[in-house]
């Protein structure tokens, strides 16, 4: 009596879900079981679950710049529903990171990493969730510059054409070309 479980606290909107976008990448390791495991761990709270297709793409630098001393991402989106709210499903996103190996002081940094787990865009029936904090920005603000977000997003099913107008703006080319160059990968995820 008085202990705290340590399982973690989150508030569920009952009856309401929210349909989310999340993006998943990963460029250490097996990349690929990396994202299958987000994916699984994943599934503990999202629900109707359709994935992309793996894509494999450069690692890019703070200045949206190729970086060749890094290793490549493998990346995929994932479409489903949850009864999370956006924070805590902001905060499941940032467990399941911590728990595949990824450390918190690369949160804001553009370092190689086990998974990288990314809430793109969330709505209910209402419409679009539009989040400004400190930790979560919704939609997320570089769907529009990164085709191995756009793309994956659009093979599931997402009219890129509800992105808003400053989204809109053209892919950095330097990553058109590349993605262009590169290819989907089979996924079983």
């Amino acid at each position: 009596m008085g202990r705290k479980s340590g399982k973690r606290r989150v508030r569920v909107h009952r009856g309401k879900r929210f349909r989310v976008w999340i993006g998943l990448g990963s460029n250490l390791g097996d990349r690929k079981t990396n994202i299958e495991r987000a994916v699984s761990m994943l599934r503990e709270s999202i629900f109707e679950i359709r994935c992309s297709s793996l894509l494999e793409n450069p690692a890019i630098d703070r200045e949206g710049n190729l970086d060749p001393q890094s290793p490549a991402y493998l990346n995929a989106v994932l479409f489903g529903e949850t009864d999370l709210s956006p924070d805590d499903l902001f905060r499941f996103t940032r467990e399941i990171e911590r728990k595949l190996g990824r450390r918190i002081e690369e949160k804001s940094q553009y370092l190689p990493r086990t998974i990288d787990i990314d809430l793109l865009w969330m709505e209910d029936d209402d419409g679009v969730m539009r989040i400004d904090s400190e930790e979560l920005v919704l939609p997320h603000p570089k769907i529009g510059e990164r085709t191995f977000v756009k793309e994956p997003m659009r093979e599931i099913g997402f009219d890129l054409t509800r992105l808003p107008p400053e989204e809109k703006k053209g892919d950095n080319p330097l990553l058109r070309e590349k993605n262009d160059r590169g290819a989907a990968l089979p996924s079983s995820l």
